[in-house]
Parts: structure tokens; sequence; C-alpha cells
């Protein structure tokens, strides 16, 4: 089945879950990629925050495509406890906003971060806006 554009997404849609397993490699991959020093102070067996995001972000991207034309206009995020290499993480997101106007899509999507133990990690929302009926116009 093809990856549907995210501008045809209906309000409540629910994207399929993603799980993905926080290795040390991966860790350390993601911490040389974003070059900031002040992450190499953390506990080693700590992952950055913002590792956390990147996959909620990736999650996203795996479950839609973005249409030409798609622009972030922001985010938010809670980040409720740490989490640690090695842990498994799954993440979840659904569509809590849609509207149209003069040919524009504006849409919200809440992601949820859950742990092992099924408690959630991070709980965040982003919010897009894209052409309306442009998927797989390049």
């Amino acid at each position: 089945m093809p990856t549907p554009s995210l501008d045809t997404l209906p309000k409540g849609h629910e994207l399929p879950p993603f799980a993905f397993e926080l290795t040390s490699e991966w860790v350390r991959e993601y911490v040389v990629a974003v070059e900031d020093d002040a992450i190499g102070a953390l506990d080693e067996g700590l992952v950055p925050p913002m590792a956390v995001a990147a996959l909620g972000v990736r999650a996203l991207l795996d479950g839609a495509k973005l249409p030409p034309g798609a622009i972030h206009l922001g985010q938010e995020m809670s980040f409720l406890r740490p989490v640690r290499v090695g842990e498994r993480l799954s993440i979840s997101a659904r569509v809590v906003s849609r509207g149209e106007r003069q040919g524009w899509v504006l849409m919200g999507i809440e992601l949820d971060v859950q742990g092992d133990d099924h408690g959630s990690v991070m709980k965040g929302r982003a919010t897009l806006t894209m052409p309306a009926g442009r998927a797989g116009v390049s």
C-alpha cells in the first residue's frame, strides 16, 4: 500500500505506530551529527531528548510523506522522563486538527513516544501547512 500524502489525511487519522531501539551506535551517530559539545556532558547511558524528538519526526515521515510546498510552522514538546541507551520506544502520531482555506491545509499532529513500560517519555504537537491537493506534483 503506498504511503499517503499528509495533505490528504483527515482529522482523527492515526499514523501507523513506529518502534525503534535506541542502540548505543545510533545515539553515538546522532551526537556526532549534531556537533553539540554540551551533549557530551550527559551521562553516557542517557539519550539526548532531541534525539527522541528526531525519532518522532521520522515516525511522522514514515507514516505519511510531506507534499511539495509543506512548511513546518512550529512544535511544542514535553519530555517526561530520561531515556536510556538500549531502550525500545514506540511512537504514535495522529492528526488532531485540520482545516483548509484558500488552497492551503493547516494541520496539527500530536506525537506520543512511549518507553518499554508503556509510559510516555515525550509528548508533542507539530503544526504544518501545505498546499491542498498537491500530492504527486513536483
